[in-house]
Formats: C-alpha cells, structure tokens, sequence
C-alpha cells in the first residue's frame, strides 16, 4: 500500500480509499465485515460512507464493524462521512473535519 500526506492535517493515509457505497445493500453484511477486514489488514485504514448509502446500512455496517472483538484497531481507522446529505435531514451541511 502506498500513502501519502492528507494535506493540512499531519495524518499519513493510504493512497486508495474504502468506499462502503453497497455495504448493506448489494454486499451483505457479512461479505461487508470480511472485506473491511481485509482492506484493514492490507493497510487500507481510510474509509468512505455516508448516510445516503443504501437508506443509511451502510453506515450501519462500519459501525458494527468497530464493535468486532478485536476485528479492527478503531483508534487507527479514519472515517470520511457525509453528514445529513439525505436520509437524516434536507438540510445541506458543509464537509468538515473531527479530530
């Protein structure tokens, strides 16, 4: 895996991202745990999701995934969401940051 500077920030992420879009949906829940699992393992630590995919499961997904006995060191895992960009509220929030 290749990484690079997340410009701004100080953090090191991999240069290839997570996208959990399906997880949930087209991609079962137990097929979604093993796949994050392995990008993980492989030093893909960067992951995108939203509340929009599949009506909210996606997210859903990654968050169990944190609640895995020893599954994922959540402590290393960066996550990027889009917050309330359908399912939760009509309002438009800008992209922002938590650290």
């Amino acid at each position: 895996m290749q990484y690079r500077k997340l410009q701004g920030t100080g953090l090191t992420v991999p240069r290839l991202t997570l996208g959990t879009m399906m997880f949930g949906g087209q991609t079962s829940e137990e097929d979604s745990l093993k796949i994050m699992d392995y990008a993980y393992d492989h030093g893909m630590y960067f992951w995108d999701t939203a509340d929009i995919y599949v009506q909210g499961e996606g997210e859903k997904v990654v968050g169990k995934s944190l609640l895995q006995p020893c599954l994922i060191n959540y402590q290393k895992l960066l996550i990027q969401t889009a917050l309330c960009s359908g399912t939760l509220s009509k309002r438009v929030l800008q992209p922002m940051m938590i650290f």
